[in-house]
């Protein structure tokens, strides 16, 4: 009979489950725990997002679409790291970056006018405040991290061309990581905003709202169990296939062994009759 048991199945497809399940089980581990950490290796999402803001004395909401950079933690992410769960909006004073921000001395140069930039301390007056830069110069994420070091609670990038789509902001590994939601929007809706800012006497407060999705840390978690259980399926599969074809080997050569049993000797009966028949 063929044995049930894992350890007879042959020793190279139990080595590759063993590897698969091995394997996939520390890649979860790894990206769950480097997500968690804002890793900037990690592609956070590329959730459609909403800028939003009211111009003074209007009430008419202006609403634009986004999308998230791929190196920045989304709303939700970052309320969820702050004990906040199901928060899917910031709200904040936004002001208008001229300079490109790639630098960080002329960046600071830039906002010595702005009422939102503290001049001694060299940063923002509150943790509320989520600037707008216009794309060019340098890559999306030295701008972010410039803005971010300033103490900017989110950072929009505008774009400097008109294109009917919106880009998925990426850059390279850097050893100092994205900390803050990034969004990128369109130059129509940057223009926008910067035309009710230049026409404001007083501080225009924007939101930034992401859709209500599974959190992307638990979409990656079931996205990789998934996989460990497809994995394992398929070679359990193997298997059993493996365990019945061997089933069947050994039925029918149990069968084979019966019939031959059962078959009468020829030989013996003829050589039987005919010393009966000379004995009479």
């Amino acid at each position: 009979m063929a044995h049930s048991s894992f350890s007879s199945a042959p020793l190279c497809q139990r080595v590759l489950f063993l590897f698969a399940c091995v394997f996939t089980f520390f890649v979860s581990l790894f990206l769950i725990i480097r997500d968690e950490n804002y890793s900037t290796s990690i592609s956070y999402s590329t959730t459609s997002a909403a800028l939003s803001w009211v111009p003074l004395n209007s009430n008419t909401t202006i609403s634009y679409p986004a999308r998230y950079s791929a190196f920045s933690p989304t709303i939700e992410t970052v309320t969820r790291h702050n004990g906040s769960l199901g928060v899917h909006q910031y709200r904040g004073q936004t002001l208008y970056v001229s300079y490109d921000a790639c630098n960080p001395a002329l960046l600071k140069a830039s906002l010595e006018e702005e009422p939102l930039y503290n001049t001694t301390s060299k940063m923002f007056v509150s943790d509320d405040v989520i600037p707008i830069v216009i794309r060019g110069g340098c890559q999306f994420k030295d701008k972010v991290i410039n803005l971010q070091d300033l103490g900017a609670k989110a950072v929009i990038v505008g774009n400097d061309m008109n294109q009917p789509k919106l880009i998925e902001m990426r850059a390279d590994f850097q050893l100092k990581d994205v900390i803050i939601p990034a969004l990128f929007v369109s130059q129509a809706a940057r223009l926008d905003l910067h035309q009710t800012i230049f026409r404001s006497d007083d501080i225009i407060e924007i939101t930034l709202s992401t859709s209500q999705n599974v959190p992307l840390r638990e979409q990656k978690f079931l996205f990789y169990i998934m996989g460990l259980i497809l994995i394992s399926v398929s070679f359990a599969t193997g298997y059993g296939i493996h365990l019945v074809r061997a089933e069947l080997k050994n039925s029918k050569k149990i069968e084979s062994d019966v019939n031959i049993e059962l078959i009468p000797d020829v030989s013996y009966k003829e050589q039987e009759a005919n010393v009966y028949s000379n004995s009479n």
